[in-house]
Order: C-alpha cells, then sequence, then structure tokens
C-alpha cells in the first residue's frame, strides 16, 4: 500500500507549520506531537501501530526538522520517529505510551495518563486555544544529537570567539585560549601543526554542510573568525 492509500492520508492533514514548529521547540515538544498524534489516531479509529503513528506524524508535521532526514525535506526519519515512539516513550524514560508491536499481535501503543495530559497539551497549541512563543521551554536536549552546529559549540562558547564577534581587538591571542576554542590539547611543540589541522577540519566541515544545502550565516561567521585566527596567529591564506 502507498502512503496516500492508507486512511490516515485522509484522516490527517498538516497542521499550520508555525505552530507545530514552535511546539516542536518546547519543552517535551516531540513527545507532544508524538502524543497528539497516537490521540487522533484513536479519535478515527485508526490502530495505533508504530507504523500508523509515523505515518500519522509525516502527515501532520512534516517540517519538523526531526521528523526529515537531514537536508532532505522529502524525506521522513522514521529512525528518530523510532527513538521517539519506542525508547522515549517507556515508563523509565518519558513515560507517556505504553504497548506496542500491534501489527505482529502485540498490543497498540496507547497513552498513559502523562501521554493523554501531553496531548492535551499539544491541541491546544495546534488549535490556537492557547498561543505561545519560539522561546516558551525551549528545550535544545530533543534537538537531534547529529545537528550540524554541534561541531561548533566548543568554539561559539569560548571567550575567545565572543571577543571577535564583540570587536574586541585582541592583539596577543595565547596558544591556550585558541585550543579551548577549537577544542584542541595544547602542546607547546605540536602547536602549529595541530593548529593547521584542526583550523583544516573546520575549513572542510563548513564546506561539507554547505554542499549539503544548508545556508546558516553562523557559518559564514565561522569561516570569519578562523580567517581573523589565521591573521592573529599569522598563517597563511594557504597553508
Amino acid at each position: 500500500m502507498k502512503m496516500n492509500e492508507h486512511e490516515i492520508w485522509k484522516a490527517c492533514k498538516e497542521h499550520d507549520s508555525k505552530k507545530y514548529l514552535t511546539l516542536a521547540n518546547m519543552k517535551y515538544g516531540y513527545g507532544k506531537l508524538c502524543c497528539y498524534a497516537v490521540s487522533v489516531l484513536g479519535e478515527k479509529n485508526i490502530i495505533t501501530s508504530y507504523e500508523n503513528i509515523c505515518l500519522a506524524l509525516w502527515r501532520m508535521f512534516p517540517k519538523a526538522e526531526n521528523f526529515h532526514v537531514s537536508g532532505f525535506d522529502d524525506m521522513p526519519d522514521t529512525d528518530y520517529m523510532e527513538k521517539l515512539i519506542k525508547l522515549r516513550s517507556t515508563l523509565s524514560d518519558q513515560g507517556y505510551l505504553v504497548g506496542g508491536n500491534a501489527q505482529k499481535g502485540g498490543r497498540e501503543w496507547l497513552l498513559t495518563p502523562k501521554g493523554q495530559k501531553l496531548a492535551r497539551q499539544a491541541k491546544s497549541v495546534l488549535s490556537g486555544e492557547v498561543e505561545v512563543t519560539e522561546t516558551l521551554e525551549s528545550s535544545p536536549v530533543e534537538k537531534r544529537t547529529t545537528n550540524y552546529m554541534q561541531h561548533f559549540k566548543q568554539m561559539v562558547d569560548s571567550m575567545l570567539y565572543k571577543n571577535f564577534i564583540d570587536g574586541k581587538d585582541t592583539e596577543n591571542i595565547e596558544s591556550s585560549a585558541v585550543c579551548r576554542s577549537l577544542n584542541m590539547l595544547y602542546s607547546s611543540t605540536t602547536f602549529d601543526k595541530d593548529y593547521r589541522e584542526k583550523r583544516k577540519f573546520y575549513k572542510n566541515k563548513i564546506i561539507a554542510i554547505k554542499k549539503d544545502g544548508h545556508s546558516d550565516p553562523r557559518l559564514d561567521k565561522f569561516e570569519e573568525f578562523l580567517s581573523w585566527l589565521d591573521n592573529k596567529m599569522g598563517v597563511g591564506k594557504n597553508a
């Protein structure tokens, strides 16, 4: 059966993307979307199997970052959905679902009391009954761990990068500060070699990310920062 031939395709329609993208960035955001999907399937008398929940999530929230494969907006990421349904939902973790494996004779996935509460919260946002802002209950923990920006976290958090962004003229940069900024182990004997290898790693990573179709303006800032460091460290452009 094709996706658009299933009853879910008719019963579930995409919601307002502004609302569900905002919801996805809230605490337990993706869990709330999952619980809402289970709730909707239940209301439509559709079996809440893992496969059906995945299709409902993709049908209703296709623009949610973690629901499509990184870099490919038209390809559902069922690996992430599986974690959301089968791993994060368990009582030992976030406790919003019980059951599973309905297609093979097991129980359907059912909402726990906590899951019912999360589903109601999602419904109130998606229906417009409750208006939320993007920063409300922000939960970076729920971002996928493969997010390309993770490579630059230590750089962004470093004092050296903050000085660069603030336009502070730092004449004498200590090697130890560079190491903290670029996630390097400090060695006075191999510092120059280590620095060149690390800057090459970051520059290649930026090129690869851009080739994947990402146009995040922060990437340009990272390139500027690396060039700024090269200038301060006396490294040639072709090094």
